[in-house]
């Protein structure tokens, strides 16, 4: 049987997804999309980016890169983040959101 996981094990795994949803979405972005948005902005989310992809570069999941895997899978892995959060009752008390990807 497989035991329960920790509070911090669940939040853990939230926020590893939530690393991989908003990178998948960032990187599908479109040139038109980028256009007009400050250059601080932008330069923090390519730097965002950045340690997304050092953080995950070298991890698989079933046999391929972690990040690539994402791609085909991006709905599935929001279905695990709703999951996490039904599961731990939310995320910790002072944060403004409940399920914001």
């Amino acid at each position: 049987m497989n035991e329960r996981k920790t509070q911090e094990e669940l939040l853990a795994k939230y926020e590893e997804l939530r690393d991989r949803v908003w990178y998948q979405r960032h990187i599908r972005r479109t040139d038109s999309e980028l256009i007009g948005l400050p250059l601080d902005i932008l330069k923090g989310a390519l730097d965002a980016a950045g340690q997304v992809e050092e953080k995950y570069a070298n991890r698989t999941l079933h046999g391929k890169p972690m990040l690539e895997w994402d791609t085909v899978n991006l709905r599935r892995l929001e279905g695990w983040m709703a999951a996490i959060m039904w599961a731990s009752g939310g995320v910790a008390e002072d944060e403004d959101i409940l399920y914001d990807t």
